[in-house]
């Protein structure tokens, strides 16, 4: 493994979020919900559905265009945006790194919502952290079944394991939540590599907008499974 895939991977882990509800309370005590933020805003093929979120496209949408949209969704604390810049790595093998800017989205219940990276002033990806998590099977029904996936170890102070799922088309990235430290469930985790089939209620935690250039990138470099279906 590359020292710049491993970077990767830790910016990978590394940006898995804490998103708990989406409804904020005015100054008279007065509760105010907005609308089920996986149903709404994740789930949703409206306006448009994946690659495309929200009006956003990777690739496309400028970084003023981005800012105009986060700003307009209900859930959105506008006035707590913060843009930060940083280095992001590369797709191009004669570069380690290129700068950019990520936008930190906060819920008005004072969670971040949305992680966004922009590179040369376009929209290089979305990070979203589902309310409570998503269930698989909800996630298929609305947007089909993955192409690929991929279990992989999390080190630490004890061995755990995840579920990389790739839709190639809609360009997105899907994480599982950690599976467990036993060696049953570790077993049983890495164990998808060979039938390909994943459990219905697999929880997913993390979902991730990319460019299709990283796409490729990552199925050329790994061995993904061919998903066959659940169970």
């Amino acid at each position: 493994m590359t020292k710049k895939t491993i970077i990767r991977l830790l910016i990978l882990i590394s940006v898995t979020l804490a998103l708990l509800g989406c409804s904020t309370i005015t100054p008279f005590g007065k509760q105010t919900d907005v609308p089920d933020f996986n149903d709404t805003y994740i789930l949703s093929n409206q306006p448009c559905a994946p690659p495309c979120w929200q009006g956003l496209t990777i690739g496309s949408s400028t970084g003023d265009e981005v800012l105009s949209t986060l700003s307009g969704l209900e859930f959105v604390d506008t006035n707590r945006l913060l843009v930060e810049k940083g280095s992001f790595p590369a797709f191009d093998p004669n570069a380690d790194w290129v700068e950019g800017q990520s936008i930190l989205v906060p819920c008005k219940n004072q969670r971040r919502c949305v992680d966004v990276v922009i590179v040369h002033d376009k929209l290089r990806e979305i990070i979203i952290t589902p309310e409570k998590g998503l269930m698989l099977a909800d996630v298929i029904e609305s947007f089909g079944n993955p192409d690929y996936l991929y279990p992989f170890f999390i080190t630490g102070p004890s061995f755990d394991c995840m579920i990389e799922m790739i839709w190639v088309e809609k360009q997105l990235s899907l994480f599982s939540a950690t599976v467990g430290h036993k060696e049953d469930d570790i077993s049983n985790c890495l164990g998808v590599r060979k039938d390909g089939i994943l459990p219905k209620d697999l929880m997913i935690v993390d979902i991730k907008y990319l460019p299709i250039e990283e796409i490729h990138d990552r199925l050329n470099f790994q061995e993904y499974a061919e998903f066959q279906g659940t169970k």
